[in-house]
């Protein structure tokens, strides 16, 4: 029996995550782990977009037609 160790808020056993989860989604429906996997890249690429700083000389505002 392992001990659980404590870390980042979540209790885990230290075994690789191939013997925590035997039977995880990805092990069962291969094709759900495709888009889950893509799913969490675009999310994390968004996020990423958000966090930018900006760059170079601030824009004049824009101006419609009719203002």
């Amino acid at each position: 029996m392992h001990t659980p160790v404590l870390g980042a808020g979540r209790a885990h056993t230290g075994l690789p995550a191939s013997r925590r989860h035997p039977t995880s989604y990805k092990s069962r429906d291969p094709e759900l782990a495709i888009v889950v996997s893509a799913v969490k890249a675009t999310v994390k690429g968004g996020l990423g977009k958000l966090r930018e700083r900006p760059r170079g000389e601030p824009a004049l505002p824009y101006i419609g037609p009719g203002d």
